[in-house]
């Protein structure tokens, strides 16, 4: 009966009812509604990656949008004419609406905006005041310094403070905020400075500016660019810079690594990797106008190394051409830039050397593309190797090695492959290396770094809070929030998290049970930089915005619940 009054309304108005089109859109919705709703049970049961789920949405709402399209156009019955051009009319405005606006991704393909794709407004980025930068210095340090990528000892951890907890009371107070270059450098502080990098327009650019007002005090600029084909990673450095001894090293993503005179952002030396490397370098120009550069790598994102300190040493993680020959690690002379050492011959990712104890000897250890990895700091000689899969145009390895103990390493990846602790054991001939146990649903880290304390690990795990047992590799809690792929800080035991979506939390450290004590909004943009925490100053950034905010802490000697009083808050943070 439904077919014969189907044929009569046809015959009578020309116009078939969207049966088979609203049927097959109800199921899509119905499909993409339970994958959201039954996320974390998909991501418990079968290891489900939210990126798979992502890109998946995205491309079945495309597929909708593609069928009704020719429903209209081919099979909806109305006059020829009539259908044709309402579908070309829709066509046009669909593909106009795309090339004109570009489609904003969060860190697992998920939609966050449209921005403009050939008239987007250069920010009201900060300038310098005067004809001159003014003199800073960075040779003086105090106790309170964050010098280097995730801190002091380069694992994201701040011991011996307390934050007060009651944020109802003692919330962040906002001192300044501005808007900022592109970019995903995190920021360093030496002294009341904070350095970091960005992009300004054809520039890639190492700045610094005043902790305390946000004010520029130099910048140091080189004409290039980086963007990535796939407009994944999107513009401008990712590196964080390092300060020692008053002066700045800084690594670009286009492979220009540069020692800078603290003073006033000066070049002191200036190598460009890709250069020594054999890499060739391929020129594109973006909707914009901007000519950018990316490799002929397999290094589909940008240089992304910390430039690491290792006595008169600079060591950055190295590369190659697609092809190979491959060198993991140069190092330099920090005050001259003559080459030392050249160690590893693997391919790079993503990750940053640093320098631990480790099996009774002193090493680099960082993660290749491939591989976790073990140097000698003198000569750059390989002390042991072991496999942890990935592609650094893929499936990378981005997450650093983070000591346990003595002879333990805690390996975490994103992209299903978890976590896993290794034990470095000395052989008599050098170092072999077991595996303690690997878990590949806990610590599924894409952008971030775990944080340990007391023989747990506390990381951002596709998108979910999460504390994991380092004795065993069983998870403790999970929670399921609006975090994303932002980043965390440790501060004696509470964690600072920055969601991606520029919202700050304050969570115990406690293997009971997730516990949030403060939520509080901070910047607009995506959050994949790093925090800083210089004394009572936490420095936020996004790829558009930075922002500096004031903690309150615990006094050292109170208890629990107690806050300092002013005149102690400025004892303590004397000279910040």
């Amino acid at each position: 009966m439904s077919d014969i009054k189907t044929e009569k309304e046809e015959a009578r108005n020309g116009w078939r009812f969207p049966v088979r089109p609203l049927v097959w859109t109800v199921c899509i919705a119905g499909l993409l509604a339970f994958l959201d709703s039954q996320f974390e049970w998909l991501n418990e049961r079968i290891n489900l990656d939210l990126g798979v789920v992502r890109i998946g949405t995205f491309l079945l709402s495309g597929l909708n949008l593609i069928l009704w399209w020719f429903w209209l156009t081919f099979f909806s019955g109305g006059p020829r004419r009539t259908r044709y051009v309402l579908g070309l009319i829709v066509l046009i405005a669909v593909s106009t609406f795309f090339v004109l606006m570009k489609r904003i991704s969060d860190g697992d393909a998920g939609f966050v905006r449209f921005e403009p794709r050939f008239w987007a407004a250069e920010k009201n980025v900060s300038e310098l005041k005067g004809d001159a930068a003014r003199v800073v210095d960075l040779v003086t340090t105090t106790k309170f310094d964050f010098p280097q990528f995730l801190g002091p000892q380069r694992n994201a951890m701040i011991s011996g403070r307390r934050l007060n907890p009651d944020w109802s009371q003692h919330a962040p107070r906002e001192i300044w905020k501005h808007p900022v270059g592109f970019g995903w450098s995190g920021f360093v502080v030496v002294n009341q400075a904070a350095l970091t990098q960005e992009q300004r327009g054809q520039d890639e650019c190492v700045t610094c500016y005043d902790l305390k007002t946000g004010e520029l005090l130099w910048i140091n600029r080189i004409p290039c660019r980086h963007e990535d084909t796939m407009a994944m990673g999107r513009v401008g450095p990712r590196a964080t810079p390092t300060v020692n001894d008053g002066l700045v090293y800084a690594q670009g993503a286009t492979g220009w690594l540069q020692c800078l005179d603290g003073k006033d952002g000066s070049v002191v030396w200036r190598v460009f990797l890709p250069e020594l490397l054999g890499v060739e370098m391929i020129q594109a120009r973006n909707s914009e106008g901007y000519v950018y550069e990316f490799e002929n790598s397999r290094l589909a994102w940008g240089r992304s190394s910390a430039p690491l300190i290792v006595g008169d040493k600079v060591v950055v993680s190295a590369g190659g051409p697609t092809g190979g020959p491959f060198q993991t690690l140069l190092a330099f002379d920090k005050k001259t830039g003559e080459s030392i050492w050249s160690g590893g011959d693997q391919m790079i990712s993503y990750g940053s050397p640093s320098l631990v104890e480790l099996a009774g000897a002193s090493q680099i250890v960082v993660i290749a593309e491939a591989q976790a990895m073990g140097f000698d700091p003198e000569d750059g000689r390989t002390l042991w190797q072991h496999e942890r899969p990935g592609a650094s145009n893929g499936d990378v390895n981005c997450s650093q090695v983070t000591v346990v103990s003595g002879s333990e390493l805690l390996l975490t990846k994103g992209y299903g492959k978890g976590g896993e602790l290794v034990r470095v054991i000395p052989d008599g001939k050098g170092f072999s290396v077991e595996s303690v146990w690997s878990n590949r649903r806990v610590l599924k880290t894409k952008f971030t770094n775990p944080v340990l304390l007391d023989g747990f690990a506390y990381a951002l795990s596709d998108g979910f809070a999460e504390c994991t047992d380092l004795a065993t590799g069983k998870r403790r809690w999970k929670k399921r929030g609006r975090f994303g792929h932002g980043q965390l800080l440790l501060v004696g035991n509470k964690l600072l998290i920055q969601s991606e979506q520029g919202v700050l939390y304050l969570v115990a450290a406690s293997p009971e049970q997730y516990q949030q004590l403060g939520e509080m909004k901070t910047i607009e943009g995506l959050c994949w930089n790093t925090l800083c925490l210089a004394g009572d100053y936490l420095l936020v950034r996004s790829e558009s915005e930075m922002a500096c905010y004031r903690l309150t802490f615990e006094s050292a000697d109170s208890e629990p619940g107690e806050t300092q009083t002013p005149s102690a808050v400025e004892n303590e943070t004397k000279g910040f």
